[in-house]
């Protein structure tokens, strides 16, 4: 009787460990799922969280929008607002896009302003060329020949300088900030950011003429296509200002010079 009892004891006891382990184990499962569905019900809250922070900064630019309409509608058209604080700073950007203009415009007519700027400055010939290229209307280049003419005298000012050097890119640069900036403020911020525009085709012989001197004597010995293709092979150039250029352009542009 006391065998049959103690065994019965052992297997009330086994028993009793499983039905521990079975209820953790479904406890356990249990959190999980709650701890699951409480992951999907704080989503779905910042979802509408972020909806509705979204509509009220929607309705708040509105708003916002909507005072600074009624706030312009309340100013006359003709009134002048004067604004408080310091005056607008340097705009750069305005005028490294303008310098890029008077590039574009004194490149594109070399040919005619360079003899009038070198080797020595011919005012009235250089007053002539602009004016012509002024006259010709419905362009920019026109804007920019009036912008040296009506800065003519910092224009002239700056040709006798050594700064020059007959360079069209170094006019462009000092020009640019007529009349607000001196030449020389202007030459120095130019400088400081260099236009990114190619050589213009018109320009180009005086460039070679004026950067690679020995270049420019072996191209003008000989104004055969096959004569130039040798020489600006074997040239092995590194300007990244020229060196995209093909021989055959830069014969037509020496064959275009000749005939001028």
């Amino acid at each position: 009787m006391q065998r049959k009892a103690t065994k019965e004891k052992q297997i009330t006891t086994q028993t009793e460990r499983k039905r521990q382990q079975f209820d953790a184990a479904m406890m356990h499962a249990a959190l999980e799922a709650r701890v699951e569905a409480l992951g999907v019900q704080i989503s779905q809250v910042e979802a509408r969280i972020e909806a509705r922070v979204a509509a009220l900064e929607k309705q708040v630019a509105q708003a916002q929008f909507e005072v600074k309409a009624d706030r312009a509608d309340s100013v006359a058209p003709t009134e002048e607002r004067v604004r408080r604080g310091p005056k607008s700073r340097f705009r750069r950007k305005h005028f490294l896009q303008w310098r890029d203009l008077l590039v574009d415009m004194l490149e594109s007519n070399w040919p005619e302003i360079e003899p009038a700027c070198v080797p020595k400055v011919d005012e009235t010939a250089l007053t002539s060329v602009l004016e012509a290229i002024a006259h010709k209307g419905g362009s920019q280049h026109q804007s920019c020949a009036e912008h040296l003419l009506r800065n003519q005298g910092m224009l002239l000012k700056f040709l006798g300088t050594s700064r020059f050097r007959g360079d069209p890119r170094q006019l462009a640069n000092a020009l640019a900030g007529a009349p607000k900036l001196t030449f020389w403020r202007s030459l120095k911020l130019a400088q400081a950011d260099p236009c990114e525009l190619r050589i213009g085709q018109r320009a180009l012989k005086a460039y070679i003429r004026r950067k690679h001197p020995g270049l420019y004597r072996e191209l003008e010995k000989n104004i055969d296509l096959l004569h130039f293709t040798n020489v600006w092979r074997a040239y092995r150039i590194k300007d990244t200002n020229i060196r995209d250029y093909y021989a055959r352009a830069i014969h037509h542009v020496w064959i275009a010079r000749k005939s001028e």
